[in-house]
């Protein structure tokens, strides 16, 4: 770029700052995609243990009734 083409420096420090926000906003997604992903994670443990005691409940109970 000549001299005569080059945008002004106000031009280049907008981008700038435009750039740094958007750095920003990315980590901010990133860690809230981070922690969706947590809160997701523990939802299904605690689904898959749920199930898991309602499969148990359900044996014992026709356990018991298969006694009377």
């Amino acid at each position: 770029m000549t001299e005569e083409t080059r945008p002004p420096i106000r031009t280049w420090n907008r981008i700038d700052q435009f750039l740094k926000a958007h750095q920003v906003i990315e980590h901010h997604l990133l860690d809230e995609t981070m922690r969706h992903q947590n809160l997701y994670e523990r939802l299904q443990d605690e689904c898959e243990a749920y199930i898991e005691f309602i499969s148990h409940e359900d044996r014992a109970r026709s356990m018991k009734d298969r006694r009377k």
